[in-house]
Parts: C-alpha cells; structure tokens; sequence
C-alpha cells in the first residue's frame, strides 16, 4: 500500500515568464525601497507585485487562487511604483507613481529598467 502525506492541492496552471528589473529615479539613483505592481483588469483574481530591494531591483511574482508562481502572465500591464520620498526637512513621505505607457510582459526572459520622478 502506497500513502500519500499532506492534504495540500497542486496549483491551478498559470503560465508565467520570468520578470526582473531595475527601478531608478530622474536622476539615475536606484530607488531603494518599496513595491512595483503590474496591474491588468484581465484577471481581477491575480495579484502580480515585486519588493524593490536596497540596489533598485525587482522579481515579479504573481498571487491568486491562494498560490504564488514567480513571474508573471504574459500580457500587457499598467504599472505603479510605490516608494518613499524624503523631504527637505529629512522626514520621509509615500508617493505612488504611475508609469505614462503600459509595460507588456512576453514568453520568455523579461527585463525592465524603470524611470520614475520623485
């Protein structure tokens, strides 16, 4: 007899492509905190985000149906920068930037570098 352990089911098939990047400001500097989110009202259900490390890179990965595949669906987003600015007075506040063109994520190895003014 053959026993199978564990209650979990497999993920539902979602196609997903590799996606990294770099996320800069006007002035070249990495920006060196926060999140990146590819937004598209394809699929209400999927959640496609990335945490924009202390260098300015970023992973995509893609939440929905309560799994996470890395990556991301291949098709065309919008895409909004959330991240921190620090004022002249040295106190820091949030700002949300929308990228003017959508982004389109293909089949295969995708890689973005990402101007945003702040």
């Amino acid at each position: 007899m053959v026993f199978s352990l564990g209650c979990g089911k497999p993920a539902p098939e979602l196609e997903t492509w590799p996606v990294r990047g770099m996320i800069v400001d006007q002035s070249g500097n990495p920006v060196d905190s926060g999140a990146i989110r590819f937004e598209t009202k394809e699929d209400a259900y999927l959640q496609t985000v990335g945490t924009i490390e202390a260098d300015g890179s970023f992973t995509l990965r893609t939440q929905g149906r309560g799994h996470q595949y890395q990556g991301a669906v291949a098709r065309t987003y919008e895409v909004v920068v959330h991240t921190q600015k620090t004022g002249a007075d040295g106190s820091a506040y949030p700002i949300q930037a929308k990228l003017p063109k959508p982004l389109t994520v293909l089949a295969g190895e995708n890689e973005f570098r990402i101007e945003i003014r702040r």
